[in-house]
């Protein structure tokens, strides 16, 4: 299964946070607060990577933890797994 990457999680939080392409690259240990995500956006960021990607959504409600960096989105996302393949 291919695991989803960083590269494909920029453009859909750069939807949602105008201002993160305006400074460094974006890398996976960035908090989320700190590039202004607050929770609410967060689900909607996952759930928008989710659809685009082709993950399992149902798969959501194994999810406990609450992601606090963009490698914790990344590793939500593929535990969702790709078209069942997880």
């Amino acid at each position: 299964m291919a695991q989803v990457v960083l590269e494909e999680v920029i453009p859909i939080l750069q939807s949602f946070v105008a201002t993160l392409g305006s400074g460094p690259a974006p890398s996976e240990e960035d908090r989320l607060s700190d590039i202004g995500l607050d929770s609410l956006t967060t689900i909607n960021v996952i759930v928008s990577a989710a659809e685009k990607l082709g993950l399992d959504l149902e798969r959501m409600e194994e999810v406990t933890e609450a992601p606090a960096t963009i490698g914790d989105v990344i590793s939500i996302l593929n535990r969702l797994g790709r078209g069942g393949d997880n």
